[in-house]
């Protein structure tokens, strides 16, 4: 027997892709639930609707059998099961085919969208869309295929002025976001290149309502002029509702930077150094098999052309990262979690908190880690080694390199991730 199951009918309204959300819902629905199988739970949308279905599956483990007592076409064509009941929202019609065998038409509401005026949901830019889009920087991390960016600020000076939202993002750096409503215009285009260029932004995004064809250009031609040193995204942004519905963003994307084309001029202009270069080959590859083992980990696309690449734990300032390093001057290759904060005593706390369980974590590892506190430096980490000396150069090692890798990250984000969820 297969149960088809519509995980929205199961957990009601919630907005599952802000993780914040899907904690929130987790605590005040299943406060019981193992804090291994909460982590794993919370890790993103999908993870989050298999969790919430298998619960509530659990929960009346006797209902999908009603379904084999049910009529012979409903048995045949299957009900939407949900807890308690099976979905009633559709209606069958029952009829004779001209062979004799009964025929089943099903017919169902559909609703239209409707387009909601912005002004409706945000009457001013300063006091409610600012706000909204600082509380909500998922939404614009979707959008925008950030890692795991951070609001580090909104209405963050610069000279006289303010900009909207600052986030920092732990590949792309610093981002730079102003907001406005309505059609694009000059005063907000300047705006984004001014504060830009004054918090030496590695991003810089403008949100508007809609985008005049001439700043849709203006952008695109920062992207072709700017090389790798910024990148400039414009986003429209739509609401929508379906009847009596909650109203919905739609954030989409109208400008970004074409990074095939910025490749193959960075390729042969020699902006980038042979090292740089490996390095953008190398995370090409891994970004590549690293999505394919853990879809919904990280929003990551862009390989980097540094020695790292960044992935979210989950937790503000604490990050998971595969990197090549010199440790001693030796060239090196290791995965770790990383954290790190504008506080050094906040970063040794954690650090500290997170030693008191190294026996168990190692325990759940399968194998002893290297505990840095990096007492010279503001940060820490907890890593594992490649066992041989190695550097991006060794283009023949690759292969291993990413197999290692890719094979240790989710243990490691396993033993770590309980004791991650409980730091401060």
């Amino acid at each position: 027997m297969v149960v088809e199951i519509y995980p929205r009918l199961l957990t009601g309204p919630v907005a599952k892709a802000n993780r914040s959300d899907r904690c929130k819902y987790l605590d005040n629905n299943f406060p019981n639930l193992r804090t291994d199988h909460r982590a794993k739970a919370t890790d993103s949308d999908d993870a989050f609707d298999a969790a919430i279905s298998a619960i509530k599956l659990t929960e009346t483990t006797n209902r999908p059998r009603k379904l084999l007592e049910i009529d012979e076409v409903s048995r045949i064509e299957g009900e939407i099961w949900r807890n308690g009941s099976a979905s009633n929202k559709v209606s069958r019609e029952h009829g004779r085919s001209a062979n004799g065998r009964k025929r089943m038409t099903v017919t169902t509401t559909i609703g239209q969208l409707e387009s909601v005026p912005i002004r409706d949901v945000w009457p001013d830019e300063a006091q409610n869309l600012t706000p909204w889009l600082a509380d909500n920087v998922e939404v614009l991390a979707n959008a925008l295929g950030l890692n795991d960016p951070e609001l580090a600020g909104s209405e963050v000076p610069v000279g006289p002025f303010s900009a909207d939202l600052v986030l920092d993002d732990s590949n792309s750096g610093k981002v730079v976001v102003e907001n406005m409503i309505g059609k694009t215009d000059h005063d907000h285009m300047g705006k984004l290149i001014t504060y830009a260029a004054g918090l030496d932004a590695s991003v810089a995004v403008l949100v508007a309502e809609e985008f005049r064809d001439e700043h849709r250009s203006a952008l695109q031609w920062l992207n072709a002029n700017c090389r790798n040193s910024v990148s400039f995204f414009g986003i429209e942004l739509k609401v929508w509702k379906i009847g009596g519905s909650s109203p919905a963003p739609q954030l989409d994307v109208v400008v970004e930077p074409d990074e095939w084309v910025r490749s193959v001029r960075a390729t042969n202009s020699g902006e980038l150094s042979s090292t740089e270069l490996a390095y953008r080959d190398f995370w090409a590859e891994f970004l590549a098999d690293f999505h394919e083992r853990y879809p919904g980990w990280s929003r990551a696309k862009v390989p980097s052309n540094k020695s790292f690449m960044n992935f979210p734990s989950g937790k503000s300032q604490v990050h998971y990262s595969v990197n090549f390093c010199r440790p001693n001057s030796r060239p090196r290759f290791r995965f770790e979690l990383y954290i790190d904060a504008t506080d050094a005593d906040e970063v040794a706390n954690r650090f500290a908190l997170l030693r008191e369980q190294q026996a168990v974590i190692e325990q759940a590892f399968g194998k002893s880690l290297e505990w840095e506190p990096l007492d010279v430096k503001r940060a820490s980490r907890i890593a594992s080694y490649y066992p041989e000396e190695v550097d991006v150069h060794m283009r023949g090692k690759w292969s291993d390199l990413r197999s290692w890798a890719l094979e240790g990250l989710a243990p490691l984000r396993d033993a770590m991730q309980p004791h991650i969820e409980k730091l401060p």
